[in-house]
């Protein structure tokens, strides 16, 4: 992910300076960042969330749950997405 990230980056930047003539290279970033996103999301979905819950307790579930909205909670949104 990181080097389809930093491909997106790179290909922003050429948009820009080329007002607009690296079109096709910055769809193609935002494409291939799509398919990625929904690769991860399915795989959370159907793997690794129902493997979660056949290993951890409903207990161990909960205590996660309150500290990742307590660690969420705390943190402004920019911070947040920064960290992601």
């Amino acid at each position: 992910m990181q080097s389809l990230a930093s491909e997106l980056v790179e290909n922003i930047s050429g948009y820009v300076r080329g007002g607009g003539a690296h079109h096709e290279r910055f769809v193609t970033s935002l494409r291939g960042l799509a398919v990625l996103y929904r690769q991860h999301l399915w795989k959370e979905d159907h793997l690794l969330l129902p493997m979660a819950d056949q290993l951890l307790s409903n207990e161990d579930q909960r205590a996660l749950h309150r500290a990742f909205g307590r660690l969420t909670s705390s943190m402004e949104l920019g911070d947040l997405a920064a960290g992601i």
